[in-house]
């Protein structure tokens, strides 16, 4: 094999083995945000109060978009009127 070959086959492999790397640095950093965004929406979940209503709206494939809707029913009233 003459050195202009050994070259290209060089350059042809270590093109190749930096763009797998990219790839899985990309793949670790989007993994990461996806543990903070569950870790975030775990901590509002945890935080609501009983008889809250809870609308999620999700829509990923990286147009990114996460709604959260938080609706708090109103509390019984007895009935007598009081509210109590």
């Amino acid at each position: 094999m003459d050195a202009p070959m050994l070259v290209t086959a060089v350059m042809v492999i270590f093109g190749n083995v930096c763009a797998l790397a990219g790839l899985w640095l990309r793949l670790r950093w989007r993994a990461t945000l996806d543990q903070e965004r569950r870790a975030y929406v775990v901590g509002v979940v945890r935080q609501i109060a009983p008889g809250t209503r809870l609308d999620m709206d999700d829509q990923y494939a990286n147009g990114h978009r996460v709604r959260v809707t938080l609706i708090r029913q109103p509390e019984p009233r007895d009935h007598a009127g009081t509210g109590r």
